[in-house]
């Protein structure tokens, strides 16, 4: 308890997000140094706000007055596992970073220009089965990623190889995952 206030009742908001405080200091008669590390967040811009239970908000960090700080999260991708894919796609890629939407709807992944599929999402990674490549087949293409939350755009782009050969299987540059066969019907039972 320091100046009347039990900094435990301290809140930082980021937008709608509240992320722990991990230190509080006083610096002079009138100012306290809040340290927050920042939770994960999807990329975009928020306000920050500041609130001490049982007080209220504080005077420049409240919803209702207009905050007059924001937090700007980016769009990152640290990694794309495997880095490379067989030109007849499928390849299940897993880009890792941050500021990823949750929702998979929410993420949009080109590889070369042409849709990957999001089948799973999460802030710290979305994956995708890449598309088949259309024309010519150069060895690089563009990979780019495009997540839409409170109505903002991110988008970052990386690089993606491509291997083509017979040769190419798991563990050679990536993998490819192919349609499993259908079941062979079973033989209907002989009249008795």
């Amino acid at each position: 308890m320091e100046g009347g206030v039990d900094f435990s009742e301290v809140h930082v908001f980021f937008g709608a997000r509240e992320c722990d405080v991990s230190d509080v200091e006083k610096v002079e008669r009138n100012i306290t140094m809040l340290r927050v590390p920042v939770c994960p967040m999807p990329a975009g811009s928020f306000p920050a706000y500041v609130r001490v239970d049982p007080i209220g908000y504080a005077q420049l960090a409240s919803p209702y007055t207009r905050a007059s700080f924001r937090f700007d999260q980016s769009l990152r991708v640290s990694s794309v596992t495997p880095e490379a894919g067989s030109p007849r796609g499928g390849t299940l890629i897993t880009l890792s970073g941050y500021g990823f939407a949750t929702a998979a709807v929410d993420n949009r992944v080109t590889v070369g220009g042409l849709s990957c599929p999001v089948v799973a999402a999460s802030i710290s990674s979305v994956q995708c089965y890449t598309p088949a490549a259309s024309g010519d087949v150069s060895k690089e293409v563009a990979l780019q990623v495009l997540t839409r939350v409170l109505h903002e755009a991110w988008s970052v782009s990386r690089s993606f190889s491509l291997c083509s050969g017979s040769g190419f299987s798991e563990g050679e540059g990536g993998g490819s995952v192919e349609p499993e066969p259908e079941p062979e019907p079973e033989p209907e039972p002989e009249p008795e």
